[in-house]
């Protein structure tokens, strides 16, 4: 925590003396957004063992059925970013950016449909990720012909997250979901990121671009306030069901790790935020 906090101070401080100091030749506002591929493969896992475990547990009651559903893979989100850039030389630039990450399994799209007795019943998984990533950017600028430029991007920070998972059953003929199970938790952790991308100058100092976005970004640390404010840690981990005789995987708070012969792979819980993103934005000089 100490040396995250003092690197965040390092940089504030870099950015403050860099945007002072007469070295820059223009500055620039970048705004852009588009879809991201998000890594998620713990989540993914847990989605995927949920359907695994409802399956089963129809399976072994004589008066239940799997109807219809299946799990899709949670992969795709929203990135979007706001960017001061400072040009040191028409090749040259460096900026300071913070953005927005969004992704969300809907009720909708998470839904099982289950027989239990003479009802028919909704199991949905909601699921979000959410993330305000700080970094310091590099540019390097290659004209190929005016007024189209080609140029990499590097950047490196933090990022902050949270993460959120809901279990909710609700009839078919009903309107709303109850829930019955929230798991929410929050953390930060660095974030590394490289571009690629091509501008265009329609007029003197207004540009529009897109480009694509490698990020790393694996955060961990994940902590929630339960009640009478005792800290929890999210785990993931793996639990045996002696009855289905499965192991399925889950990401929970709790304020000890998991042990015992029904636990195993018990770490400390990861959300993946590496993947890629497509963004189209433009430049502005001021």
């Amino acid at each position: 925590m100490k040396k995250k906090a003092v690197s965040f101070t390092l940089i504030s401080i870099f950015i403050f003396v860099f945007f002072s100091s007469g070295y820059a030749t223009r500055f620039n506002l970048r705004f852009s957004g588009g879809p991201t591929y998000l890594s998620l493969k713990s989540t993914n896992a847990i989605l995927q063992d949920r359907e695994l475990y409802l399956k089963k547990y129809t399976e072994n009651h004589i008066m239940g059925q799997f109807l219809k559903g299946t799990t899709p893979g949670f992969h795709l989100g929203m990135d979007f970013e706001g960017e001061i850039t400072a040009f040191l030389s028409p090749r040259w630039a460096l900026g300071i950016s913070t953005g927005y990450i969004y992704g969300e399994l809907s009720e909708k799209n998470s839904a099982l449909t289950l027989q239990r007795r003479n009802n028919s019943f909704h199991y949905a998984s909601l699921t979000t990720v959410s993330a305000f990533p700080l970094t310091v950017c590099g540019y390097y600028f290659l004209p190929i012909n005016k007024p189209i430029d080609i140029y990499t991007k590097l950047s490196g920070g933090f990022i902050w997250a949270q993460y959120a998972h809901r279990r909710a059953l609700k009839k078919v003929e009903a309107s709303k979901y109850e829930y019955q199970y929230i798991q929410k938790a929050s953390a930060h952790s660095p974030v590394l990121t490289s571009g690629l991308g091509i501008m265009y100058e329609v007029d003197k100092g207004i540009s529009f671009f897109t480009e694509v976005n490698f990020r790393y970004a694996r955060v961990n640390g994940f902590k929630h306030k339960g009640q009478k404010g005792k800290t929890k840690h999210l785990f993931y981990f793996e639990e045996y069901i002696p009855s289905f005789q499965i192991w399925q995987s889950k990401k929970e708070s709790l304020a000890e790790k998991p042990k015992g012969e029904n636990f195993r792979s018990v770490r400390e819980g990861v959300v993946d935020f590496s993947g890629l993103s497509v963004k189209i934005g433009f430049m502005i000089q001021f």
